[in-house]
C-alpha cells in the first residue's frame, strides 16, 4: 500500500476481525515510536468492539508485561516481543504464560523482515568474573589509541603513532642487511640528507638533545630520502602530507608497479617525524593482540612484576577473543558520536542511523565494543556482557505457524522479494491501487563535491521553497539527514533564515513528537533524522498545500531504494500534492562510493550493493539456525535445573550454569562460523551434562573461583561450617592469588568453629586475603593508570577527574577499606591469643563498610557483594561464663523468697528488713547476670557489698527515723506552697485503694509466673508507679484551676489599665468597618474565634522566653540532685545523713523558687503583651476605622464583652505557663526522685522478663500503662520532641491489622471526646472495672464501656466486647481488629455491619492524623507503648485486642514488583485491603496530594478553584456540596487517588515527615498552581535520601529488603508518577483546572526525571526544608 493510504486503519480493522475470531493478535511495528501512536489512535476503535490493546514497549516491571498480553491486541517492537519470549523460556519468568503465538501482523514489512531479517534479540547478562577483562580491554585501548585516522578525498588510513624518520621506517621493512634504526640513519648520512657526524653525535646525545637534532632535519630532506632508500631496500614509498584542511595530499607515489615488491606508505612530518599509514586495520591486528597476550600471565603461576595477572579459567575465552577486541577497538575508534551512538548520562547509546534513527536507550554493543567506546569517552566502563539467550526474528515469525500478515509501502527489489520467499516460502504479496492518484514531482538530484557546498545547496532550495515567489505563496520543508550530527548542523545553519518555525527532531522522546505533530503553515521546516523517514505523519495547512504541499530533502544517499521511498512517502498523501529531492555530497559517502561522479552511478552502485547484502543475508541464516539449536539444547538443560533445585541453590546453579554456556560458546565460535553441526551439538550434550552433575557436587564447571565462594555462602547462611570451609578451601586451591574473598570467608568459618589453634589459622587466613586483595588493588590501579595514559584529558584529570578515572578511584578506596577492615580484624585475634582468651566474629553487611550516603562507594561494595563477599565481620573477646556469679544468683534467690516472706507474714513489723533482704537479693541478681555477660566476677567487691548491706540491716530502724523527718520537712515545704496541695493525701488514700485493683492482682500473678515468689516487689512497683504519675496530673489540674480563678481579676485589672487598654482597643476597633460589625463581633463565633486568635498568638509569644528559660533550669537541678545522690551512694552512716539532708535544703529551695518565679512572671507577662501588641500594631499599621469616642453606650457595653472573653482566653493561657513553671522547677524533681527510688529497689528485677537487654528505665510496664492511662498530653511539647515514635505508630495503626491497645484508646478519647470505661472478669467472673480513660481537654461528650478479655485458651491473642445498655454486644474477630471495631460499635451502636466497618477505618485515620500533626505531645505515651511491647508479658498491661487473624505473607521482590505503584481510589484500595488484609504489613497507599494539604489549602483561599475541584472529587458532588467537607478528613479521602508504595519508603517521605512541605504543597494548591502542585506531590512522594544526601536519612541499603523495597520502588517511580498525573487529568476533565499543556509539562518533566534535577528550582524548595 501506497505511503499514507491508511496501513494503520487496515492494520486496526484486521487485528479486530481476528480478535473477534478469538485470536490473540500482536502487532509488530519497526519502531517504539510507531507502535505507541497506533496503540493510543486506535484505542477508542477497538474498545467499540470491546477488544482490549496495550503496548509492549513501555513495560519496565514483569507485572505489567503480564498484564499486557493477557490483553486481546498488543503492539509492540519485534525486539520487545523477542525480549518478553526470551524472559519467559530462559529466566523462566510469568510473563506471556497464556498467550499462544497465534496471529502476528506486521507494519512495515520491509523494515522487519529486510533490513532485520536475522537480527538477533538477546537479554543482557553481565557475568562479575567478566570484570576481570577490564584490564585487557583497557590495555588494548591503550595501543589502538595511538593511532587515528586520516583521510584523503577518496580513501581512509589507519595513521601509526609518530616516531623519527629512521625508526618508523626501521619498524615498517624486514631485511637481512638492517638490523638497527641506526643503519637506516647511517644511509641518510651517506646520501647528505642529513649532515656528516650526525650518526655519532646521536649515539651520545640525550633525549632532549635529540628532539632538537631532529627538528634540523626538514619535511623535503625526509621526502627526499625515501627515494634514495628505494635503492638500498625491496621496497616501494608512498609518500603523504597534511593540507591546510588536514586531509592527506599526494607528495610522492611508489616507483614500484610491481606486486613483487612490497609498497609502504608513510605520512611525512616536520621536525624529522612520520607516521606509518595502512589501509587497514587487519594488518595490525594480528600484532597488537599478540603483544598484549605477551603481557598476560595466567594465575596460578609464579607472579612476573612485568605482566598483569588473570584468573586462569578465563584463559580459554581470552585466547579465544582477543583478536575479535582488539577489531572492535579500531571498530570504535572509528564510529562517530552524534553518528552510530550518543553519550548521555554517563552512558553510551547505540544509534540506529541506516534505518529508522531510533536512539536505542536498551540496547548494548557486544565483543568489548559497548566497553571500548565508554573508555573513549571515560564514561563508566559496564562490566563485558556475554551473550548466553537469543532469539532471531525469523525464528520468531515462525512460531506463528504461518499466520504471518503484513503490510509495506516499499517492498522493494526482486531480490529482495527471492530472499523472503526462501525464508518464507508461503508468501504471497498483493499491491492495493492508491485511493486518489499520487501527485508527488521528483525534483532532479544533486550531487554536491563539499560539505560546505552540500549546505549551502540545502539552505538555498530550502529558501526558494518556503518563500513566497510570483506564482504561489509559501510552503513547508522536511529535511531528512543521515546522522544527528548532520540534522544539527543543517538546523544551526538554517535557524535564523527560517521566516517561520523551525523544528529539530532527532529523539523520540515525547517532548520531540509532540513538536512534529504540530500543523506546519507557509514557512516552517523540519529538520530531522530517519525518525521521520518511516511511519510519520507530517500534517500540514491546507495553505501549503494550495502551495504546492510540503516539500522533503533527503540529502544523503541510503543504503536501498526503499529508504527514499519511505522518505519521499512523507509529501504527496492521501492525494494531496507534494515534492522531493535529494541533495548529498561526495564527503558523506562511503569510501567505495566516493570515485562516482554522478548521483545515478551512486545508487546503482548502491543497489548493487544492497542486492549482494541480501544474498549473503542467507549465510548467516543458516549460522543463525545453528545457534538456535545449541540454545535450544541449553534450556532443556536450564528448565530441568530450575524443576529439581530452588532457593539460593537455584540461583547459585543457573548463575554457574549461565556462565559455563556463555564461555562455551564464546570458544567455540571458531566450530560455529565453519557450522560444524553435528560436533557442537555432540559436545554440548555431553559437557552440558557433565557441568550439571558438577554443580550439584558443589563443584565448579569451569573452575572458577566465585562458583566455589558462591557455594560456600549458601552453606554459611545456613551455618554449616564445615560445608562452607570445605568449598572456600576449592576456592583456595583453584587459584590462591585471586581468592581473598575466599580467604576471608574462611578465616570466619574457622573463628566459628573454634577447633584447634583456630586463631592462628584464622589470622593466617586473613593475612593471605590480604596478600591476594593486592591482586585486585592492582588491577585497578594498572586500569587506571592505563585509562589516564590513553585520555585526551589526563593533563586535568588530577582537578577533575572523569567519570571514569573516578570509577577506578572508587573501586581503590572501597578495596582499601576492607583492607583495613582486616587488618583490624587481625589486630584483635592476636591482641586475644595473647590474653589466652577466645574470640568471637561478629558479621555485618558489605554495605556497612562504607558510608551510605557515599552512592559511588555503596555501588562498589554492592560489586564485591556480587562477587560473594556478602558480609564483613569484627572481632571481638567472648566472654568467659564465671560459674562464681551462679552461686551468687542462688543466693540472691535466697534473699527474695526470705525477704517476701518476712515482709508479708510478719504484716509489715519486719518490714524494713523483708525490704532490704528483697533489695540486696535483687542486687545480687543484677550483679551475677552482669558478671555472666561479661565473663568477669569479682567476689572482693561482692563481699565489701554484703558488708555495707548488713550494716544498714542493723540500724533499719535509724534509717526509717531519718526518712520519717525527711517527710515532715517535705510536708512543711508543701503546706508553705498553698492550699492546692491539700488533696495530696487524699490522692494518696485513692491511689493505695486503686493499688489492690485488678492490676495489681494481676501484677502479682505475673510475678509468680516470672520469678517464684516475687509478688510484694511487683504489688510495691506498680502501686508507686501509679501514684506518682497519677499524683502529678492530679496536683497540677487542680492547681491549674486555682491559678486560673486568681488571674482572671489581675488579667483584667493590668487590660483596663494604661497602656494596654487602648492598644487593646485600637486593634479590636481597627478590624471593623463600621458600628453594625462590633454587633456582630460580638455575635458571630467565626469572626469573633478569629480576632481571639490573633490575641492568642501575641500572647503565646510574649510567654515564649519562660518556656524557654526553663530547659536550662530544669537541667541544673536535675544535675545537682543527680550529684547528690551518687555521692550519696558511695558514702555511709554520718555523710550519707548529712547529704539527705542537703537534698532536703536543696528541695526547699526549689519550693521558694517557683513561689517567687511564679509570682514575678505575671509581671513581666504584661510587659511583654504590651510590646507585642505595639509590635503587631506597627507591622500592620492598622487605622481605627472606628472611633472609641463614637461608641453608644450599648456599643461599649459590647466592646466591654468581648473583652471580657478577650481576659478569659489569655488567663487561661497564663495560668499554664503559672503551672508549667511550678512543675518544671519543683514538682517534677519531687516525681522524678520519687521514681527514682522506686526503680532502683524494684526495676532492676524486670529486666529478666525483657525480651532484650534493655536499660531499666524501659522495664516499668505498670507505671507506662497509668502513665497512657492518666498523664495530661503537654501542648507545649511540640516543638520540643521529634515524634520519631508518634510517625512510626501513625503508620502501624492505619493498617487494619494493626491490633490497638490502651494508648489507642487514649488518644481516640481526647481526640473524639469520648469517656472510654474498660472492665474485665475477676476470677469469680464478676465484671470489674479496669481503667477509666477520659479526654483532658475538653468535656465527654459520650461514654463507651468494653469489655476486655485477657490472653487465654479461648482468646490467644485477648480480645475486646462492647456493653450497650447493660447488654453485652459480642465482636467478632474474623479479618479485623476488635478493639477499633469494639469502638465504633460503642459509638453508633444502631449501625449496620458495614457502617461499623467504615467507622473503624475512619478511627484509624483519626488517630494517625492526630499523631501525625502533634507527634511531640504524644511521643512521650507512644514511647512508653514501645517499652512496654518489649517486656514478656507486657502486653496484658497494654490490654491488647486481637488483630485479625494474619495470613503470613512472604515479602519477595515479585511481590513487590506487582504491588508497588498501582494509581487507584483509596476505597478501592481499602476494599483490596480487606481481601488481602496481609498486604498492609508491606505496603501503604499514599495519597498523592495528601488529603491535608487539600484542606489546608481550602482554608488558606476559599476562592482556590484548584482546591474546591480536588475537593469536589474527593466528595463526589458537583457543585461542591460544603456539608460533605468534613467526611473527606472523617473518611480519609476515599474518593481520592493513591499510589501503593512499601511502608518502609513511605516513612521517608516529606509528605510524611515534613510539615514544612506540606505548608508549602497547600498554599501551591491554593493558588492555582497545577504544575506546581503535581511536582511538588511528585517530589514529596520521593525518600528524603533522594532529596538531600547531605543529611543522614535512611537510605534503605543497610539490609536486602530495604535495598528491595528501593528497587521495586525506583523502578516504579517514573511510570506511577506519570499513571498519576494521567489518572488525576482524567478526574478533572471538564473542570478547568487542569489543561492538555499542563499535563504535557508535567509528563515532560517526568519524562526527563526533573525530579532528579539539582537545579530543578521545585526540588531545591522541597530539599530546603527537609
Amino acid at each position: 500500500m501506497g505511503t499514507g493510504e491508511g496501513k494503520s486503519c487496515v492494520i486496526a480493522m484486521f487485528a479486530a476481525l481476528r480478535a473477534l475470531r478469538g485470536e490473540k493478535v500482536d502487532v509488530v511495528s519497526s519502531s517504539s515510536v510507531l507502535c505507541q501512536r497506533d496503540a493510543e489512535e486506535w484505542t477508542n476503535f477497538y474498545r467499540y468492539f470491546g477488544i482490549t490493546v496495550d503496548t509492549n514497549t513501555n513495560k519496565t516491571k514483569d507485572e505489567d508485561r503480564k498484564k499486557c498480553y493477557q490483553k486481546d491486541v498488543v503492539y509492540g517492537t519485534i525486539e520487545a516481543f523477542a525480549a518478553d519470549h526470551l524472559r519467559q523460556i530462559f529466566e523462566m519468568k510469568d510473563v506471556r504464560t497464556d498467550r499462544s503465538y497465534q496471529c502476528i501482523i506486521i507494519d512495515e514489512v520491509d523494515s522487519l523482515l529486510l533490513d532485520q531479517g536475522v537480527q538477533l534479540t538477546y537479554l543482557s547478562s553481565p557475568m562479575i568474573s567478566m570484570q576481570h577483562l577490564n584490564i585487557i580491554l583497557t590495555m588494548i585501548w591503550g595501543h589502538v589509541s595511538q593511532y587515528g585516522l586520516l583521510s584523503t578525498r577518496h580513501q581512509t588510513f589507519i595513521q601509526g603513532p609518530p616516531a623519527s624518520f629512521f625508526k618508523a621506517i626501521f619498524d615498517s621493512i624486514d631485511t637481512e642487511e638492517i638490523n638497527d634504526p641506526m643503519d637506516i640513519l647511517s644511509i641518510a648520512e651517506e646520501s647528505k640528507i642529513v649532515p656528516e657526524g650526525f650518526t655519532e653525535d646521536f649515539y651520545k646525545s640525550e633525549k632532549d638533545e635529540l628532539v632538537m637534532k631532529l627538528k634540523t632535519v626538514s619535511q623535503d630532506a625526509v621526502v627526499d630520502f625515501f627515494h634514495e632508500l628505494e635503492n638500498y631496500v625491496p621496497y616501494g614509498f608512498t609518500l603523504y602530507t597534511l593540507d591546510d584542511n588536514g586531509l592527506l595530499c599526494l607528495t610522492k607515489a611508489s616507483t614500484y608497479n610491481n606486486q613483487d615488491v612490497p609498497d609502504l606508505t608513510f605520512l611525512v612530518l616536520e621536525g624529522g617525524l612520520c607516521c606509518p599509514l595502512y589501509d587497514s586495520e587487519e594488518i595490525l591486528i594480528k600484532p597488537i593482540a599478540e603483544l598484549t597476550s605477551q603481557k598476560i600471565q595466567y594465575a596460578p603461576c609464579t607472579n612476573d612484576k612485568d605482566k598483569i595477572s588473570i584468573p586462569g579459567f578465563l584463559r580459554n575465552l581470552i585466547e579465544n577473543k582477543l583478536s575479535v577486541w582488539v577489531q572492535n577497538a579500531f571498530l570504535a575508534m572509528r564510529l562517530r558520536q552524534g553518528q552510530e551512538y550518543v553519550v548521555e548520562n554517563d552512558s553510551v547509546c547505540p544509534v540506529d542511523f541506516r534505518s529508522t534513527g531510533i536512539v536505542e536507550l536498551n540496547k548494548k554493543w557486544g565483543d568489548g565494543l559497548q566497553q571500548f567506546i565508554e573508555i573513549k569517552h571515560q564514561v563508566k566502563l559496564s562490566t563485558i556482557s556475554t551473550v548466553i539467550n537469543y532469539i532471531s526474528n525469523i525464528s520468531l515469525f515462525e512460531k506463528y505457524h504461518g499466520k504471518i500478515y503484513g503490510t509495506t509501502a516499499t517492498l522493494g527489489s526482486e531480490t529482495d522479494m527471492m530472499f523472503l520467499q526462501d525464508l518464507y516460502p508461503d508468501l504471497l504479496a498483493c499491491k492495493m491501487p492508491t485511493f486518489n492518484r499520487k501527485k508527488l514531482f521528483e525534483v532532479k538530484d544533486t550531487l554536491k563535491t563539499s560539505a560546505e557546498e552540500w549546505k549551502s545547496e540545502i539552505k538555498d532550495v530550502v529558501m526558494a521553497q518556503i518563500s513566497p515567489n510570483s506564482y504561489r505563496e509559501g510552503r513547508a520543508a522536511l529535511v531528512i539527514c543521515e546522522t544527528i550530527n548532520a540534522a544539527k548542523e543543517l538546523y544551526e545553519e538554517l535557524e535564523n533564515i527560517i521566516p517561520g518555525e523551525i523544528i529539530l527532531y532527532n529523539r523520540s522522546d515525547k517532548d520531540s513528537l509532540s513538536k512534529i505533530n504540530k500543523i506546519l503553515d507557509p514557512g516552517d521546516v523540519i529538520v530531522a533524522t530517519n525518525l521521520a523517514g518511516r511511519g510519520t505523519d507530517i500534517k500540514v495547512s491546507e495553505k501549503v498545500n494550495n502551495n504546492g504541499g510540503l516539500f522533503v530533502i533527503l540529502s544523503f544517499l541510503s543504503d536501498n531504494t526503499r529508504v527514499d521511498l519511505q522518505a519521499f512517502g512523507r509529501t504527496a498523501r492521501k492525494g494531496k500534492p507534494g515534492s522531493a529531492q535529494v541533495i548529498m555530497t561526495t564527503d558523506h559517502l562511503q569510501e567505495s562510493f566516493r570515485t562516482v561522479s554522478s548521483l545515478e552511478e551512486a545508487k546503482e552502485t548502491r543497489d548493487r550493493l544492497a542486492a549482494e547484502r541480501i544474498k549473503h543475508m542467507m549465510n548467516d541464516v543458516t549460522e543463525m539456525r545453528l545457534r538456535e539449536d545449541l540454545f535450544s539444547e541449553y534450556c532443556e538443560t536450564l528448565q530441568d535445573i530450575y524443576k529439581n533445585t530452588d532457593g539460593d541453590e537455584e540461583r547459585a546453579v543457573v548463575a554457574i550454569m549461565n556462565e559455563f554456556w556463555g564461555i562455551w560458546l564464546q570458544s567455540k565460535s571458531d566450530e560455529i562460523d565453519q557450522l560444524k553441526r553435528n560436533e557442537l551439538q555432540k559436545s554440548l550434550k555431553a559437557d552440558l551434562s557433565l557441568a550439571k552433575s558438577q554443580c550439584h557436587s558443589q563443584t565448579s564447571p569451569c573452575s572458577s573461583i566465585y562458583h566455589y565462594i558462591k557455594f560456600g555462602n549458601i552453606a554459611v547462611d545456613e551455618k554449616q561450617w564445615n560445608i562452607s570451609m570445605r568449598l572456600f578451601e576449592k576456592a583456595l586451591k583453584q587459584d590462591e592469588s585471586w581468592a581473598a574473598l575466599a580467604f576471608y570467608s574462611h578465616a570466619y568459618c574457622t573463628i566459628k568453629q573454634q577447633k584447634g589453634d583456630y586463631l592462628t589459622e584464622a589470622t593466617d587466613d586473613l593475612r593471605k586475603a590480604q596478600e591476594s586483595l593486592k591482586y585486585l588493588s592492582e588491577e585497578c590501579m594498572v586500569c587506571l593508570q592505563l585509562v589516564k595514559m590513553s585520555s585526551a584529558h589526563s593533563a586535568n584529570s588530577q582537578f577533575n577527574p572523569t567519570s571514569l578515572e573516578k570509577q577506578f578511584l572508587n573501586k581503590c578506596n572501597m578495596l582499601k577499606y576492607f583492607d583495613e577492615n582486616i587488618s583490624e580484624a587481625i589486630k584483635k585475634l592476636e591482641e586475644i591469643k595473647d590474653k589466652g582468651k577466645d574470640a568471637i566474629a561478629n558479621k555485618s553487611p558489605m554495605f556497612s563498610l562504607v558510608s551510605s550516603a557515599d552512592e559511588d562507594l555503596q555501588a562498589e561494595a554492592d560489586n564485591l557483594y556480587s562477587r560473594g563477599q556478602k558480609y564483613v565481620f569484627s572481632v571481638e573477646e567472648k566472654p568467659r561464663f564465671p560459674w562464681e556469679a551462679l552461686l551468687v544468683f542462688g543466693l540472691g534467690v535466697l534473699h527474695i523468697v526470705g525477704g517476701a516472706l518476712l515482709t508479708a507474714f510478719t504484716f509489715g513489723t519486719l518490714a524494713n528488713v523483708g525490704m532490704g533482704l528483697i533489695t540486696e537479693g535483687i542486687s545480687d541478681f543484677i550483679h551475677s547476670i552482669e558478671s555472666m555477660v561479661t565473663g568477669e566476677f569479682s567476689f572482693k567487691s561482692w563481699a565489701i557489698n554484703k558488708v555495707i548491706f548488713i550494716g544498714v540491716s542493723l540500724i533499719g530502724s535509724g534509717v526509717g527515723k531519718l526518712i520519717a523527718k525527711g517527710f515532715k520537712r517535705c510536708k512543711v515545704m508543701i503546706k508553705g506552697f498553698g492550699k492546692q496541695l491539700k488533696s495530696m493525701p487524699e490522692f494518696l488514700i485513692r491511689q493505695a485503694k486503686d493499688g489492690i485493683s485488678v492490676v495489681a492482682k494481676t501484677n502479682m500473678k505475673n510475678a509468680v509466673k516470672y520469678t517464684a515468689k516475687k509478688m510484694v516487689e511487683e504489688v510495691i512497683t506498680y502501686g508507686l508507679g501509679k501514684a506518682e504519675e497519677a499524683l502529678l496530673t492530679e496536683i497540677l489540674d487542680d492547681i491549674k484551676d486555682k491559678v486560673k480563678e486568681g488571674i482572671v481579676n489581675d488579667v483584667k485589672s493590668n487590660m483596663e489599665k494604661e497602656p494596654l487598654s487602648t492598644l487593646v482597643d485600637s486593634i479590636i476597633l481597627s478590624h471593623l468597618e463600621g458600628e453594625q460589625q462590633l454587633s456582630d463581633l460580638v455575635q458571630d463565633d467565626e469572626r469573633k474565634n478569629k480576632l481571639l486568635a490573633i490575641f492568642k498568638e501575641l500572647s503565646n509569644t510574649a510567654l515564649q522566653p519562660f518556656y524557654a528559660n526553663l530547659s536550662w533550669q530544669h537541667k541544673l537541678h536535675s544535675s545537682i540532685s543527680t550529684v547528690i545522690d551518687k555521692a550519696k551512694s558511695e558514702v555511709k552512716g554520718t555523710k550519707c545523713r548529712i547529704l539527705t539532708a542537703i537534698k532536703a535544703v536543696h528541695m526547699t529551695s526549689l519550693a521558694t523558687d517557683a513561689i517567687i518565679t511564679m509570682h514575678s512572671l505575671s509581671k513581666e507577662f504584661f510587659s511583654n503583651l504590651h510590646k507585642e501588641l505595639n509590635k503587631f500594631n506597627q507591622e500592620k499599621h492598622f487605622t481605627e476605622k472606628v472611633k472609641q469616642n463614637e461608641l453608644s453606650a450599648s456599643e461599649t457595653e459590647m466592646l466591654k464583652k468581648f473583652k471580657q472573653d478577650l481576659a478569659d482566653t489569655i488567663s487561661a493561657l497564663l495560668a499554664d505557663a503559672l503551672v508549667q513553671v511550678f512543675h518544671q522547677k519543683f514538682s517534677s524533681h519531687i516525681v522524678s526522685y520519687v521514681q527514682g527510688q522506686v526503680n532502683g529497689i524494684v526495676g532492676k528485677y524486670i529486666r529478666t522478663c525483657l525480651k532484650t537487654d534493655r536499660t531499666e528505665e524501659k522495664l516499668r510496664a505498670g507505671q507506662n500503662n497509668r502513665y497512657i492511662a492518666y498523664m495530661p498530653k503537654d501542648l507545649n511539647s511540640k516543638d520540643k520532641l521529634p515524634g520519631k515514635h508518634s510517625l512510626s505508630h501513625a503508620e502501624k495503626i492505619r493498617n487494619p491489622t494493626t491490633p490497638g491497645t490502651i494508648l489507642d484508646i487514649r488518644v481516640l478519647s481526647e481526640t473524639t471526646g469520648t469517656k472510654v470505661v474498660i472492665l474485665t472478669e475477676d476470677s469469680h467472673g464478676k465484671l470489674t472495672k479496669m481503667q477509666e480513660l477520659n479526654p483532658g481537654t475538653k468535656p465527654a461528650s459520650q461514654t463507651v464501656t468494653l469489655i476486655y478479655r485477657p490472653k487465654s485458651s479461648q482468646y490467644t491473642d485477648g480480645h475486646y466486647d462492647v456493653q450497650i445498655n447493660n447488654q453485652i454486644v459480642t465482636v467478632t474477630n474474623e479479618g479485623k481488629a476488635c478493639l477499633f471495631h469494639a469502638l465504633a460499635r460503642g459509638i453508633k451502636p444502631e449501625a449496620s455491619e458495614e457502617e461499623i466497618t467504615m467507622e473503624a477505618g475512619r478511627l484509624r485515620s483519626v488517630e494517625a492524623d492526630t499523631l501525625l500533626k502533634h507527634p511531640g505531645q504524644w511521643e512521650p505515651f507512644v514511647k512508653r507503648k514501645v517499652w512496654t511491647d518489649t517486656i514478656r508479658g507486657g502486653d496484658w498491661y497494654m490490654a491488647e485486642g486481637a488483630g485479625p487473624k494474619r495470613r503470613k505473607i512472604k515479602e519477595t521482590k515479585g511481590l513487590l514488583q506487582k504491588e508497588v505503584g498501582k494509581v487507584q481510589l483509596y476505597k478501592d484500595w481499602k476494599k483490596y485491603l480487606n481481601d488481602n488484609p496481609a498486604i498492609g504489613q508491606i505496603i501503604n497507599a499514599d495519597h498523592q496530594p495528601p488529603v491535608s494539604c487539600i484542606l489546608e489549602a481550602r482554608k488558606l483561599n476559599q476562592n482556590s478553584k484548584l482546591a474546591e475541584t480536588f475537593l469536589k472529587v474527593a466528595t463526589d458532588s458537583h457543585p461542591l456540596d460544603n456539608n460533605l467537607i468534613s467526611n473527606v478528613d472523617k473518611y480519609h479521602g476515599l474518593e481520592l487517588l493513591t499510589v501503593t508504595v512499601p511502608t518502609e519508603i513511605h516513612r521517608e517521605f516529606p509528605s510524611t515527615k515534613t510539615k514544612g512541605y506540606r505548608t508549602l504543597l497547600a498554599k501551591t494548591i491554593s493558588q492555582d498552581d497545577v504544575v506546581g502542585t503535581f511536582k511538588l506531590t511528585i517530589l514529596g512522594s520521593m525518600p528524603r535520601f533522594k532529596l538531600n544526601s547531605a543529611k543522614s536519612f535512611k537510605d534503605f541499603k543497610n539490609t536486602t529488603v530495604s535495598k528491595t523495597r528501593l528497587l521495586s520502588f525506583k523502578q516504579s517511580f517514573q511510570q506511577h508518577s506519570k499513571d498519576l498525573a494521567n489518572d488525576w487529568y482524567n478526574q478533572l476533565q471538564g473542570m478547568g483546572v487542569m489543561t492538555n499543556t499542563d499535563l504535557n509539562t508535567i509528563t515532560t518533566w517526568i519524562n526527563n526525571r526533573g525530579y532528579e534535577n539539582q537545579n530543578d528550582p521545585h526540588r531545591n524548595q522541597v530539599s530546603n526544608l527537609l
